[in-house]
């Protein structure tokens, strides 16, 4: 009941401030620890995406932006890993800016090693943490190239929290975004978000059918489900995380489960893309 009011919530944000409208960052009152748990994040999240499945929230102190992207959807999961995310801010002020953050990178050694049919989500989740180390940054003031993940300037943190949300946390120095000159109580810029996620190749989709045509049974703990076309993502699948696995694309012959197969896989190989427009919060 709770997560369905928090769904409704959520929606009602999104009503309130569409991709067009430009919102207020909410006030960081706390020092987010960038470790990939949303705990300490104000919920419900600002906004959801229906397009990248997100739900994600924008917040600020007098020093840092922060983040928070989280999807639950195990498809849009596996998306993300073999394909990257890619976050970018731009402003169209006096000091134009055009930053991007690129993570995680898309790893072709992960993907080979974990084809699409069969996924043991406890081992991808392990080989995730070993080979996402680092990051690509651009057109930042001072911390541009590939970075560690930890620093002064630009934090990242990525997780999966005990009810099997993929969780994303940014913290990015202000100066780093608007230059070293940024004076935080005179700033009225209006700053554009953008997360954007790579499809997967189409002989991937083909592969992952084969192998779920092949009768492989996948045990799992939960079911979550997806309905690609109007973007709404499904239920929390509460189970034990260390042993979910991804479920495979429907056999079955009926047209119904049929169009619901086809609807996944054009959701595994189209790009995806949110757009937000906000300002800082300054009244503090």
């Amino acid at each position: 009941m709770q997560y369905k009011l928090f769904i409704i919530t959520a929606l009602i944000h999104v009503t309130a401030y569409g991709q067009n409208e430009v919102s207020y960052a909410r006030y960081a009152k706390d020092s987010v620890v960038v470790n990939g748990h949303s705990d300490e994040w104000q919920k419900p999240f600002n906004f959801y995406d229906s397009n990248t499945g997100f739900y994600f929230s924008i917040s600020n102190n007098a020093q840092y932006l922060f983040l928070c992207f989280e999807t639950s959807n195990p498809m849009n999961q596996l998306k993300i890993i073999k394909t990257g995310l890619s976050v970018s801010l731009s402003t169209k002020g006096k000091n134009k800016k055009n930053t991007i953050i690129n993570f995680p990178l898309p790893d072709k050694n992960l993907a080979a090693n974990h084809p699409a049919g069969n996924m043991d989500m406890l081992t991808l989740r392990t080989d995730f943490f070993l080979n996402q180390t680092e990051a690509q940054t651009l057109g930042f003031s001072s911390v541009n190239g590939t970075i560690l993940l930890n620093n002064d300037k630009i934090s990242i943190g990525a997780n999966w929290d005990k009810e099997n949300n993929m969780v994303f946390e940014y913290k990015i120095s202000l100066k780093e975004i608007f230059g070293n000159d940024f004076d935080f109580k005179s700033n009225k810029e209006q700053v554009q978000l953008k997360a954007e996620i790579n499809g997967l190749p189409k002989k991937n989709i083909a592969n992952m059918n084969s192998k779920a045509m092949s009768g492989r049974t996948i045990v799992n703990n939960g079911q979550q489900n997806l309905n690609a076309n109007q973007g709404v993502m499904g239920t929390n699948t509460m189970g034990n995380p260390m042993a979910q696995q991804m479920q495979p694309l429907a056999t079955d012959n009926s047209d119904n489960e049929n169009t619901d197969a086809d609807a996944e896989r054009g959701f595994l190989y189209e790009k995806a893309e949110l757009k937000q427009k906000f300002l800082l919060n300054t009244d503090f």
